[in-house]
């Protein structure tokens, strides 16, 4: 009776589970493998308990969790193919470079067989992994993104394991070669390449397969040991800086086993569940991998294998002969085994991208050509605004319900005016918008020379009452705001001026389309070339004419919670801020896109945390903006608010260079950095350039110059904020429906 072969079918099955694995994570988990939770509340027996990472196995955490609040059961589901993928193409590379040596060195070539050995003694005299980790923690190889890691990580490790494959098959080779059938080969005029092909080969490629499946294991091994180093595929070498000094934080983003181990492996007498089951699982892989290979090579020594005639068979020139070996049962095999191994790798990437494909139509349930902030078309807006969140089942945030009145103050919009600046070069007519913006403006009119201010001391200005004209011309770029707004008080005052141009400091948007409403005086803010222009003119007169709409005394702010089902997570938050006001077109198109990226985030998937969605009014002017008074008033809690994502500044829909930054979202707010990390990596794979707005350094933290509106949440509420515009030049590369599939993949991967 024939012995069964054990080694053959328990690695088998093991492996077949692992490709499973593989092809199909979610069918293995729920989990993504990216959330985070540091910090976990729950009620027991009436008594509020909060837990800190790492959890230890749990009906939540099936494995436990990594010091990072990461489920460790996921992280192993999903980080299986990047893995394995890695080794196994280290030892293909491996293969690829000692193939071609071996073979040459086995017909006699010395310069060959003198590589081989050489390498094979420095690689003997110097253990792999010393090399390996002396290499790889090189600076050049400290954080590069997965991509690139893993094409450093397979260089060198194909480099210090190639010699000593390549021996065991010029060994083999020349073993072959010394047999008779060759020498009758070379007799009868064969060349060296065919009988490489059709004689050499045929013997080698069975004993090759056995030891690419143990090469598997041991590239696995090395990947192990690596990590237990801190080197691993993505390392993002954090430095974090304590009170003490600075020190090392190695963190792996990407789901993989050798980083879980390097992360872990300093808590083995706190969580040993976060050291045992990532090595467990590196030690069942390399199990399966040993023992296919060495079934594999029990298979081949039967006495009655006709392993060696069917690899002839495939390699012949005769690609019939493929089609005709052992019969139909095999060709069915050889099929299925091709499909599979095309599945494995085609598949997830195919549902991956498919599941986060986003696009977004024009809404005709709102039909206004533009809706700003105090007008009847915002107030009918925001209705049918509240109505959608109801209709998705978002719960009102607010005690009045969906929307919240607040104060716009004395707010008047632009309808008509004419500005005209006379130099002696000739009358210029700059535009609004692109060349200036109204801050304070009337039913006015002037006509006036332009007194020239900008490098007089303003507080001897104001203080001593110098006669001025009626326009005053001073830069911003020395003053903060408070003190421009005492300058024009104090000259309006004790002068007979009356119109007040602003060179700004700094190249932002113009939106002038909205101003403060002043029935005496009239304030623009101009470019600073615009300005300059006007300073060297030698003497430029103003003529400027005004018609104002007094908008309503109150805004509307919006917001509901979509509440999340996780029994530990549910009470954190994550807020996707989003505006509702426009001025044309294309503002109507990104309400729609807003509209439509609440419904998809509410309608795909049941979430863990919570979702909040938060539609603010007067965002067309930074001064009306509903943040600052939603911030003053804030509805939820902020300390269980993990990530503000700012879309207010996604103003058009088609532009090339879109404003980003996670500043405000650092490693220490491990939630909010895991997400705008995932962020940065979308827009490398889709060549969406980014650039980050204006900040400067405080204490530790960031804030933005350009914007006020953009430092609310994280420096009034302590939020970690991330914002996202399309106000930077450029328009028609991208389209804000790449945005929206990069948030819903952020967002889905990280919240469920």
């Amino acid at each position: 009776m024939k012995r069964l072969n054990l080694p053959l079918i328990t690695g088998g099955i093991m492996l077949v589970l692992i490709l499973a694995v593989i092809i199909m994570p979610g069918v293995f988990t729920g989990k993504s493998p990216y959330n985070m939770q540091q910090l976990r509340f729950f009620t027991e027996n009436g008594k509020l308990i909060i837990e800190k990472a790492p959890y230890p196995p749990s009906a939540a955490f099936l494995l436990g969790s990594d010091d990072m609040g990461r489920d460790i059961y996921s992280y192993i589901i999903y980080g299986t193919r990047l893995t394995i993928l890695l080794g196994v193409l280290a030892a293909l590379a491996r293969f690829l470079i000692a193939l071609p040596l071996s073979l040459s060195a086995g017909f006699g070539s010395s310069v060959a067989k003198s590589i081989i050995k050489q390498f094979g003694i420095i690689f003997s005299a110097i253990p792999a992994l010393l090399i390996c980790i002396i290499v790889l923690q090189l600076d050049f190889f400290g954080g590069l993104d997965k991509r690139s890691s893993m094409i450093a990580f397979i260089m060198v490790l194909s480099v210090v394991g190639w010699p000593k494959i390549a021996g065991l098959m010029m060994e083999r080779v020349d073993a072959i070669n010394r047999q008779p059938f060759i020498k009758g080969e070379v007799a009868i005029g064969k060349k060296r390449l065919r009988i490489a092909l059709e004689n050499i080969f045929p013997h080698l490629a069975p004993e090759m397969i056995v030891l690419f499946f143990m090469e598997i294991a041991r590239s696995l091994s090395m990947i192990m040991q690596l990590g237990i180093f801190s080197i691993f595929i993505g390392n993002l070498k954090f430095i974090v800086d304590t009170e003490g000094g600075i020190t090392f934080f190695d963190i792996g983003f990407e789901p993989e086993w050798a980083g879980m181990l390097s992360s872990s492996r300093n808590m083995i007498s706190v969580a040993p569940w976060a050291v045992l089951f990532p090595a467990l699982a590196f030690f069942i892989s390399v199990l399966a991998f040993n023992l296919f290979g060495e079934g594999l090579r029990m298979a081949m020594q039967e006495k009655d294998s006709r392993i060696v005639p069917m690899f002839r068979k495939i390699i012949s020139p005769d690609i019939k002969s493929i089609f005709a070996i052992r019969g139909k049962k095999t060709r069915q095999i050889l099929v299925i085994a091709i499909a599979v191994l095309i599945l494995a790798f085609t598949v997830p990437a195919m549902i991956g991208n498919s599941r986060y494909e986003f696009e977004y139509e024009e809404d005709e349930a709102i039909p206004y050509d533009r809706v700003i902030a105090g007008t009847p078309d915002a107030k009918k807006t925001a209705e049918i605004i509240a109505d959608r969140m109801s209709k998705l089942g978002l719960e009102p945030l607010f005690k009045e319900g969906y929307e919240k009145e607040y104060e716009l103050g004395d707010a008047c919009l632009i309808k008509n005016h004419s500005f005209e600046l006379i130099l002696k070069t000739g009358t210029i007519y700059p535009e609004i918008n692109k060349d200036f913006r109204f801050l304070l403006a009337g039913d006015l009119e002037y006509s006036s020379k332009v007194t020239d201010l900008t490098n007089e001391d303003m507080f001897g200005i104001v203080s001593k009452g110098v006669p001025v004209g009626d326009f005053v011309l001073m830069d911003k770029s020395f003053y903060n705001d408070a003190a421009i707004s005492y300058f024009i008080d104090g000259i309006s005052n004790k002068t007979n001026a009356t119109g007040f141009i602003l060179i700004d400091d700094k190249d932002m948007a113009m939106e002038g389309a909205i101003a403060q409403y002043d029935e005496d005086k009239v304030v623009i803010s101009v470019t600073r070339e615009l300005g300059e222009l006007i300073k060297n003119s030698g003497g430029a007169e103003v003529r400027i004419s005004t018609t104002v709409e007094l908008l309503g005394t109150t805004g509307l702010n919006i917001s509901g919670i979509r509440k999340g089902a996780d029994p530990y997570a549910g009470g954190e938050a994550l807020i996707i801020g989003m505006g509702y006001n426009y001025l044309n077109k294309e503002g109507s198109s990104v309400l729609d896109f807003n509209l439509e990226l609440m419904e998809r985030l509410c309608s795909d998937h049941d979430i863990g945390r919570s979702l909040i969605f938060m539609f603010f009014d007067g965002t067309v002017s930074t001064k009306l903006n509903g943040i600052f008074p939603m911030s003053a008033d804030f509805p939820y809690s902020p300390a269980k608010v993990k990530l503000f994502i700012d879309l207010t500044g996604i103003s058009r829909p088609e532009f090339d260079v879109i404003g980003y930054s996670s500043k405000q979202a650092p490693f220490t707010r491990t939630y909010a950095w895991s997400i705008g990390h995932m962020l940065e990596q979308e827009f490398g794979k889709n060549k969406l350039e980014f650039a980050e707005p204006e900040s400067i350094n405080v204490g530790r933290e960031y804030y933005f110059t350009d914007n006020e509106a953009h430092n609310v949440m994280f420096w009034e509420k302590g939020i970690a904020s991330i914002i996202i515009r399309t106000d930077e030049a450029g328009g028609g590369g991208h389209d804000i429906s790449e945005i929206g599939s990069m948030l819903l993949k952020a967002i889905n991967i990280s919240n469920y």
